[in-house]
């Protein structure tokens, strides 16, 4: 409830040997735990805390602490959760996060099915084009039928993302 919550939640990415165990495993506990807040604001910094954090471990190729956040993500069943949310930038930046995970995404249950629902059926078209890309990034072939299908999207941007797309997991 303190004014400074958010930023608080925002500063844990940068804290101090927040890639280095024990406090990486904390820090994670943390931020996971803030996903279940229903407060949108507070779910969307939480998830880009988690992704500057993945995103670091990799850059400086720290496999174990890249290893570790991603199992500590899907082990906690938030992200599925967060992909039904009222709220298209959860579900953009959820989308986002899962793109971050690898070969850790296919261990998520019903995270394919989910993802296709987003492909074919989310109202908005910034998730859908996310949704695309994030396809395209982990080299989704059993995506191949919603991205041809998203080909024919109304709106420009996310069919010109579902063909980039295509291009990438067919290569």
């Amino acid at each position: 409830d303190h004014t400074g919550h958010i930023e608080a939640i925002d500063s844990l990415r940068l804290l101090h040997g927040a890639l280095r165990a024990p406090a990486r495993t904390n820090v994670v506990h943390w931020l996971l735990q803030v996903l279940r807040q229903e407060q949108e604001d507070i779910q969307v910094t939480a998830l880009d805390s988690l992704a500057y954090l993945l995103l670091q471990a990799r850059t400086r190729g720290l496999k174990r602490a890249w290893s570790d956040i991603s199992h500590e993500i899907v082990r906690d069943e938030t992200m599925l959760h967060l992909l039904n949310s009222a709220s298209a930038w959860v579900r953009q930046r959820a989308t986002e996060l899962l793109g971050l995970l690898g070969d850790q995404f296919a261990a998520l249950p019903d995270m394919q099915a989910r993802l296709l629902y987003l492909l074919y059926k989310d109202s908005d078209s910034g998730v859908r084009a996310c949704t695309a890309y994030v396809c395209g990034q982990i080299g989704a072939r059993w995506a191949l039928p919603g991205l041809l299908h998203t080909l024919l999207d109304a709106d420009e941007h996310v069919a010109k993302t579902a063909l980039n797309a295509l291009e990438r997991v067919a290569m």
